[in-house]
């Protein structure tokens, strides 16, 4: 768009988009600025993101932002409105994505559970359920989920409404690992029927993990973030 005043609405990924964990800072001061101006006309400011609440709480406080989203989407599903500094959930949209999951999940409950079995045999990875999904995979490499991925798709072809999500290289459940500690490649199944952000697909933080291992001397190229664009901000009298 060309004229800041017709953008109403901006909603971001976050890990490897708006966030490098190993900047500093964390998220640009430049882009803080812009979203400030943006939110101060009016506009909505959105991050979509596969973390869940308190992941993404914790990581927004460690990179000490001066700037505040409207909304969330968290775990690809659920819908938060920020109301007075508190994040409340959208309902009844949460609460029916709940159900749905539920719904579909239990369908699948024994093939999925001879699917497990059938992956923990031949892949040396790790797999565990979460809050969110009951098939949920950690692999050493991009080689591996590859193939994990590919029978997870079979797998969902079976279950026209059930995707494999693949994200970033973060484990979205803190309770399994923190974040910070870099695991490799994680995925998980969820419903497409209310997914906010489904859509299997290999992160831009993935990749930057494959350079840094095979070229550990060289210097990270510029972040994702320098080649964002914003409409112009208007100057003081035309807000």
């Amino acid at each position: 768009m060309s004229h800041g005043a017709s953008l109403r609405l901006l909603s971001t990924d976050f890990d490897g988009t708006i966030h490098d964990d190993f900047g500093d800072p964390k998220i640009p001061h430049a882009l803080q600025e812009r979203i400030a101006a943006f939110q101060a006309r009016g506009g909505h400011w959105v991050i979509n993101t596969g973390r869940d609440m308190s992941s993404l709480m914790e990581t927004l406080g460690r990179a000490r932002v001066s700037i505040q989203p409207d909304y969330l989407i968290l775990v690809e599903r659920e819908i938060f409105e920020r109301k007075h500094d508190r994040f409340l959930p959208v309902e009844p949209w949460n609460s029916r994505c709940t159900q749905d999951h539920a719904r579909l999940f239990e369908s699948a409950a024994a093939e999925l559970e001879q699917q497990i079995q059938s992956l923990s045999a031949r892949h040396e990875a790790t797999f565990y359920a979460d809050p969110f999904s009951p098939l949920c995979a950690i692999a050493q490499s991009n080689l591996q989920m590859d193939e994990i991925h590919a029978e997870l798709d079979t797998f969902c072809e079976r279950h026209p409404n059930m995707v494999a999500v693949r994200n970033d290289i973060y484990v979205r459940r803190p309770v399994h690992a923190a974040p910070r500690t870099r695991p490799p490649f994680d995925l998980a199944l969820q419903c497409t029927g209310c997914g906010a952000n489904a859509g299997p697909g290999r992160g831009r933080m993935d990749r930057e993990q494959d350079r840094r291992q095979r070229n550990p001397g060289r210097p990270d190229p510029p972040r994702a973030l320098n080649s964002v664009r914003f409409p112009p901000v208007p100057c003081r009298p035309c807000n």
